[in-house]
């Protein structure tokens, strides 16, 4: 579980759609399950039911975005470009498209020359 979350190493494509497949599912999920869990608070207290929900929203959306950047980080190492092409996977309209321009990116391997005659 902690090479997922380490922004250390190199994510390949499959590992890299099988994070964002399930970060964005798992999110809808998550969505309806936090909006049934502030529904069922919301009738016990406000103030408390509230401040549940929301502390345990902002525990779920920081997990999410760290592990969203670090599989990024390590998709743009094993892709060979600059690690802050992730930067717009924080944005919601470019995170769409980012996910698939790093997605189909192909893994650069550096010890491979591709006019050497053996």
């Amino acid at each position: 579980m902690n090479k997922y979350f380490s922004f250390l190493g190199k994510a390949n494509r499959s590992e890299f759609w099988a994070i964002n497949l399930i970060v964005i599912f798992g999110g809808w999920i998550a969505l309806i399950g936090f909006l049934i869990f502030a529904g069922i608070f919301a009738v016990m207290s406000e103030i408390i039911g509230g401040m549940m929900v929301l502390s345990v929203f902002l525990a779920w959306l920081i997990g999410t975005i760290w592990l969203i950047l670090a599989v990024g980080v390590r998709r743009c190492r094993d892709a060979d470009i600059s690690v802050f092409w992730v930067v717009p996977l924080l944005i919601p309209v470019l995170f769409i498209i980012m996910t698939i321009v790093l997605g189909v990116l192909p893994t650069v391997d550096k010890n491979f020359i591709p006019n050497e005659k053996t």
